[in-house]
């Protein structure tokens, strides 16, 4: 995931609305949860972090 200035503020709100797929393990031992969000709810989760009197219809 690319990171932006919202990203640490927009992580736990992304997390909310993510469903976690699955774990992974990679060469050097580092563990990462996979989530998938759709494209709209990252969004209005973006939108909604940058902007927090604006509400997406």
């Amino acid at each position: 995931m690319m990171r932006n200035a919202n990203h640490e503020a927009c992580w736990s709100e992304i997390r909310k609305k993510a469903r976690r797929i699955r774990t992974v393990v990679d060469d050097t031992g580092a563990v990462y949860d996979v989530y998938r969000i759709s494209a709209k709810d990252l969004l209005r989760v973006m939108i909604l972090q940058s902007h927090p009197n604006t509400r997406p219809a």
